[in-house]
């Protein structure tokens, strides 16, 4: 493991920086060695030490600090970004086919992808599936319904394979970039402070019940039922809802619309203010007056303002929260509190 960091004061203290550049090797990662043991051994492979991955990133933190009078300010910067790479792996089978290599193969490939088809919004009706040129299902699009997803065909050969797949987001989990800011000011008895924070590359994979409508006899989330493929009473093959861009209401999904694709992989840039306080403490000469050693009322919010990319999921998942189902969390919430502090 190697490390390079840089310390550094500016303008008499008033900006302090750090900076620092690291580098890992990870060797002798525990796995079954498949890739030189033929299929035909006949029972399980012990676990040994062959895999390779090196991890780089950098860091940076920051402090600023100024007073202009009876204000004094504090900014508090933060970043940082880590990605980490397969150099060898021998606990998969060699592949030899080129777009196998591609899609699957982990040699040389970052550690973070998540591979899947690439969307192309959702059949309105069955003319539009019968006019489709591309066979979708192998099968000339027969088991294609109004209401499925529509995929693209990326090699152009008009038949849908696992060839038209590509690197479509980041995998789950821990994201790669972190960045926040810490805020402080301060004027006289009054202060304000808050905490910003927020995290890009990583997914989040919309399943179970926030997917698919009376999945498990769930009950549709708003944005399911406002936005879900409705059939024409008069005519079930076509659409009368202007607003649909989710499939049609069904209680599992048909293997076209559970394909791993970016319709419900979603790659996540999320922003928010965490917290917000705001404060004031009494003079010092009306505390002693009471008695007391300090005395302060503040109000205070949190999760007050969330920007995510996440669209019309927003509501629904909370992009710090680990991968799975939103249904299984308390949505979202914004919260308020005032009070008195007091020590006597």
């Amino acid at each position: 493991m190697y490390n390079v960091g840089v310390e550094a004061r500016f303008w008499g203290g008033k900006l302090s920086l750090e900076t620092e550049l690291f580098y890992r090797k990870r060797e002798g990662i525990i796995a079954q060695n498949i890739e030189d043991v033929p299929s035909t051994f006949g029972a399980d492979l012990p676990v040994v030490n062959i895999n390779s991955q090196e991890k780089r990133g950098i860091e940076i933190s920051a402090i600023y600090q100024e007073r202009f009078g009876d204000f004094f300010l504090v900014v508090a910067p933060n970043f940082s970004l880590a990605r980490a790479r397969w150099i060898d792996v021998k606990s998969q089978e060699e592949f030899e086919d080129e777009d196998q290599r591609r899609l699957f193969g982990l040699d040389g490939q970052q550690v973070n992808r998540f591979v899947g088809y690439v969307s192309d919004g959702i059949f309105m009706s069955q003319a539009e599936i019968d006019n489709h040129p591309v066979d979708q299902d192998e099968n000339g699009n027969s088991t294609l319904r109004p209401g499925d997803i529509k995929f693209v065909d990326r090699d152009g050969d008009g038949l849908l394979t696992f060839r038209d797949q590509e690197e479509i987001a980041y995998a789950q989990g821990i994201p790669e970039m972190v960045y926040g800011m810490n805020l402080d000011l301060e004027y006289k008895n009054f202060r304000l402070s808050g905490l910003i924070q927020g995290a890009s590359m990583f997914s989040i994979n919309i399943s179970g019940s926030a997917r698919t409508m009376f999945s498990n006899q769930s009950i549709p989330l708003t944005y399911q039922y406002d936005l879900r493929w409705q059939p024409d009473l008069n005519d079930p093959t076509v659409n009368v809802n202007p607003d649909a861009q989710l499939p049609a209401a069904t209680q599992s999904p048909s293997f076209n619309n559970n394909r791993n694709s970016d319709f419900f992989v979603k790659d996540v840039t999320y922003f928010r203010l965490k917290n917000l306080n705001l404060s004031y403490s009494f003079p010092r000469n009306v505390v002693e007056k009471l008695n007391m050693d300090q005395a302060e009322i503040y109000v205070a919010g949190e999760n007050l303002v969330l920007l995510t990319n996440l669209g019309i999921y927003k509501n629904s998942f909370d992009p710090e929260f680990e991968p799975g189902s939103p249904t299984s969390r308390l949505p979202i919430t914004r919260s308020f509190a005032a009070g008195i502090r007091v020590t006597l």
